[in-house]
C-alpha cells in the first residue's frame, strides 16, 4: 500500500467505480514495527508481487518499473519484489545496462512488518485528481486490469527487443507447449498434429516449439524476439508479448468452459489489450476445454490463422535491428 499523511493509494492502479479501492483515510489500525528511511525512493511493487505457481502477474505490470527506470534520475533506489522472475529481470536488466548497478534495487520481500517512508516517492500509475479526471481519482473508466492498453508497454518492447539481430533468412513460428504446465492446465492434447500440419502447411517457414521450464529469462526474451508468429494457449508465456517485435503476431487459443472444477471463464481482453500496445497483430482461435485441464485445439483453425499471419508479413532483412529497420516497410497488410 502506497500512501502519505492524508491518502491511501492501491498498487493496482486504476480500480473503476469500486469504492473501496478509492484513496483512504490515514492512519492505519497499528503502528508499524519497523520504519526504514530514504530521501528519494521508487516502488515498482504492484498487484501480486509475489506470484505462485508462475510469474505472468509480475511480467504484465512490468512496464511500470521500466518507465520508472527510464525516467527517474539514477540515484534514486527502486524497490522491487524479490522473487525468482524478478531477480532473473533485474540481472538481464544490468546485462543491457538499464541498471548501472544491482546494488540500487532494494529487494521487497512481502509483509515483514516494515514500513519503508521516503521524503520524496516515485511510482508509475494512472490515478489521477484533476481537471482531466473531472475532480475523480478514476482516470480510466474502461479499463479494470493493471495490464491493459494504458501501461507504457512500448517502453519494455523497446528495451528488451533492443539487442535483437535477425539472422534468419525464414520466417519463424514458434508453438508455445504448456507440457510444463501445473496439472497441464491448457496443454493442447493435439499439440503433436497441430505440429505436423503446420510444417505441412508452411514448408518456407521455420516451425518450433518453446517449452518455458527449457529456458532461463534471457534465452525467453530472445526466442520471443526472433518469433514472427507466436502460437499459444491462454497462459503465462502470452505475458511475454511485449517480448516480440512490432509488426509480428500472436495467434491465442481460448476456452469454452468454466465453473466449479473448471476454473474462470475465458478473459478475452486480457492479452489482445497487450498485443495491440505494442503494434502485434492479433488472431483467437477457440480450443475445447477449460482454465483448469487441457485443451483441444481446432488445428485447421489455427493452421489457416497462421498462414494468413505468415501471409501478412516479410521477414526482415539479415542483420537489421529493431532500430535499423522501417517497420511500415516491413509489415504488409492492414
Amino acid at each position: 500500500m502506497t500512501y502519505d499523511h492524508t491518502r491511501t493509494f492501491p498498487v493496482h492502479g486504476n480500480h473503476p467505480k469500486e469504492k473501496n479501492f478509492q484513496p483512504l483515510s490515514w492512519p492505519p489500525n497499528k503502528e508499524p514495527r519497523s520504519i526504514v528511511t530514504y530521501e528519494k525512493l521508487a516502488h515498482a511493487v504492484q498487484v501480486y508481487p509475489r506470484p505462485k505457481g508462475g510469474a505472468a502477474h509480475f511480467f504484465n505490470p512490468l512496464p511500470r518499473l521500466i518507465m520508472l527506470l527510464r525516467a527517474i534520475p539514477e540515484d534514486v533506489p527502486v524497490m522491487v519484489p524479490s522473487h525468482q522472475a524478478s531477480d532473473e529481470m533485474i540481472d538481464y536488466l544490468v546485462t543491457i545496462g538499464l541498471i548501472k548497478e544491482r546494488s540500487r534495487v532494494i529487494p521487497w520481500k512481502g509483509l515483514e512488518g516494515i514500513t519503508y517512508y521516503a521524503k520524496t516517492l516515485y511510482y508509475v500509475g494512472e490515478l489521477g485528481n484533476g481537471p482531466g479526471t473531472m475532480g475523480k481519482w478514476d482516470s480510466l473508466k474502461v479499463e479494470h486490469c493493471s495490464w491493459a492498453l494504458a501501461l507504457p508497454r512500448t517502453e519494455l518492447q523497446a528495451v528488451l527487443t533492443s539487442t535483437f539481430v535477425q539472422q534468419s533468412d525464414r520466417l519463424r513460428v514458434m508453438v508455445v507447449h504448456r507440457s510444463d504446465a501445473t496439472q497441464q492446465r491448457r496443454m493442447a492434447s493435439n499439440h503433436d498434429e497441430l505440429m505436423a500440419k503446420l510444417k505441412l502447411a508452411l514448408p518456407n517457414c521455420t516451425v518450433d516449439v518453446f517449452i518455458g521450464k527449457d529456458y532461463d529469462l534471457a534465452q525467453t526474451i530472445a526466442r520471443f524476439n526472433e518469433a514472427d508468429v507466436v502460437i499459444a494457449t491462454h497462459g503465462a508465456a502470452l505475458s511475454f508479448i511485449p517480448f516480440i517485435r512490432p509488426g509480428r503476431a500472436v495467434i491465442e487459443i481460448g476456452y469454452q468452459k468454466f465453473g466449479p472444477g473448471r476454473g474462470m471463464p475465458f478473459p478475452l481482453s486480457f492479452y489482445y489489450a497487450v498485443a495491440v500496445s505494442v503494434g502485434v497483430k492479433y488472431y483467437f482461435s477457440m480450443g475445447d476445454g477449460a482454465y483448469i485441464g487441457q485443451t483441444k485445439l481446432d488445428v485447421d483453425d489455427v493452421v489457416q490463422l497462421a498462414t494468413w499471419a505468415v501471409g501478412n508479413m516479410t521477414i526482415w532483412p539479415m542483420g537489421s535491428t529493431s532500430e535499423t529497420t522501417d517497420l511500415d516497410t516491413h509489415v504488409l497488410g492492414a
